[in-house]
Parts: C-alpha cells; structure tokens; sequence
C-alpha cells in the first residue's frame, strides 16, 4: 500500500530503482569479469591441446622407429624385449 504522501512514495521508489540499477551493474562487472577468465582458459586449453598434439606425435614417431628397428632386427636383441614393452605400453596409454 503506497504512504499517503505520493512524494515519499515516489522517493522510495527512485531509492528502490537506484538499488536496482546499482545491483544490476555490479552483477554485469561479474559477467564480464567470468567471460574474461572464460578466454583465458579457453585460450589455455588451445594451448595444451597444440602442446598435446605435439608430444602424440613425437610419441607416435618415436614407436614407428622402435617398430622399425625390431622389425628389421637392427637393434640389439637385449633391447628388443625393451623395446617391446615399451611399444605396447604407449599403444596402450598413448591417445589416439
């Protein structure tokens, strides 16, 4: 129910509009605050992921060569069962 006097119950309401206003701009500086932090890590993941893809590689020619040099039986036969082990752990773990 509005007081009786109408300039008092404009001024709550101009208190009550401003207390709103004030709430709404302090929760966009946190929306803005989230999708900056948001980028970041975004850009971060983007980042490991090329840095990812980097080391799958080496990792994939790294077991083709030690395939190779078993296949071919140019590595010494102590190795091989080394080699071997080490080839199936990646195939194993490696992503794909």
């Amino acid at each position: 129910m509005p007081p009786d006097d109408l300039e008092e119950y404009y001024r709550l309401l101009q208190d009550a509009n401003g207390e709103l206003e004030e709430s709404l701009y302090m929760l966009s500086q946190d929306i803005e605050k989230l999708q900056d932090e948001l980028a970041a890590t975004k850009a971060a993941l983007a980042l490991e992921k090329k840095e990812k893809k980097k080391i799958t590689d080496a990792g994939w020619a790294l077991n083709d060569v030690l395939a190779e040099l078993v296949c071919t039986d140019l590595c010494p036969a102590a190795w091989t069962r080394d080699i071997n082990k080490a080839i199936k752990k990646w195939h194993k773990n490696s992503p794909k």
